[in-house]
């Protein structure tokens, strides 16, 4: 679902703050990492206020940090 579409957004810029030097790809990775960091808390708010809550939400949390 959605939350895998942006968790797989996280593994990506994380795969490339791990293999790019260039500033700009870091740059770019870093941004990527903060904005969809915002789209699966908000995406698992939303579910919550439907009454969904399941531990495989939060799968991605380890990639949260930059």
């Amino acid at each position: 679902g959605m939350l895998d579409h942006h968790g797989g957004a996280l593994l990506m810029a994380h795969d490339a703050l791990a293999k790019s030097t260039n500033p700009t790809i870091r740059r770019f990775a870093r941004g990527v990492i903060v904005a969809q960091r915002a789209e699966i808390i908000e995406l698992r708010r939303m579910l919550a206020v439907g009454g969904l809550r399941k531990p495989d939400y939060h799968k991605y949390d380890a990639l949260f940090s930059l």
